[in-house]
């Protein structure tokens, strides 16, 4: 996840003054999007989970898993300030950072990129919606087996 961190700091957050964060959970995923600065737009990688893989005919040893990765995008409004026509809106920000992480292809996966898997509106635990989105990514990768000490 640090590289796909730095990725999109480099293809996407540099040109919008954005903030980019891996988060340590989905709770405190959560808590860092419903956090950001008034008038910022940031960004918030967190891990959900992962699977073995069902057929790993194709992949290197059986320590290949699938990987789910969740990259949600925020533009918190300032209040006080009437939006104007110029300012991206939240879809215009997530389809940005959409086409940012499509144009991956060598980062440190089996697949060299990471697979879309939809996108969907970002709400509190309390159901309060929030000003942007979530993208949903697999990654396939191999985790690595410490050498046993004998």
């Amino acid at each position: 996840m640090a590289e796909l961190k730095i990725r999109i700091e480099d293809g996407y957050a540099a040109a919008r003054n954005a903030t980019v964060a891996v988060a340590a959970d989905p709770a405190h995923a959560m808590e860092l999007l419903a956090g950001g600065r008034l008038g910022g737009v940031a960004v918030v990688i967190f891990y959900m989970g992962d699977a073995p893989l069902a057929d790993e005919s194709d992949l290197p040893s059986d320590t290949a898993i699938e990987g789910r990765l969740r990259v949600g995008v925020i533009r918190r409004t300032d209040m006080a300030l009437k939006p104007t026509r110029s300012t991206p809106t939240a879809l215009d920000e997530a389809e940005a950072l959409r086409c940012c992480i499509a144009n991956i292809m060598d980062a440190g996966t089996l697949t060299g990129g990471y697979e879309y898997g939809g996108m969907t509106y970002v709400s509190t635990a309390t159901g309060e919606l929030l000003h942007g989105y979530i993208m949903d990514y697999t990654a396939l990768y191999a985790y690595k087996i410490p050498a046993i000490e004998e």
